[in-house]
């Protein structure tokens, strides 16, 4: 069953077109989240190279320039479990936890 358009807004529908922009971006590896921060400045994204490689790149949003980059794991007994950054109420600084082969770590860094 699809929705249907609410007829409310038939004449208001060329307000709606063109919010937002987009871009295609071709990544080495698949994304598994990406965040942009409080202050929209920055895109940061946690990608998977495998079970036991991970990355976590900070992009910036006007000049799509990498910021930041950081692998966690890659060693031949690593095995990693990384999902999310998360921003202080600021936006400016960041953290990661993650498991690696039954020990969990915590990752902070900053713009």
């Amino acid at each position: 069953m699809a929705n249907k358009p609410n007829a409310r807004f038939k004449n208001f529908k060329d307000i709606f077109n063109n919010l937002l922009k987009t871009t295609s971006v071709t990544t080495e590896y698949p994304i598994c989240t990406v965040m942009i921060t409080y202050d929209s400045e920055k895109a940061i994204t946690v990608t998977k190279r495998n079970e036991k490689e991970y990355y976590v790149k900070m992009y910036g949003l006007e000049s799509y320039e990498l910021t930041f980059e950081e692998k966690i794991g890659g060693g031949d007994k690593d095995y990693i479990k990384l999902k999310e950054v998360e921003q202080s109420s600021s936006g400016k600084h960041y953290a990661i936890v993650y498991f690696n082969d039954g020990k969990f770590f915590l990752r902070n860094f900053g713009r």
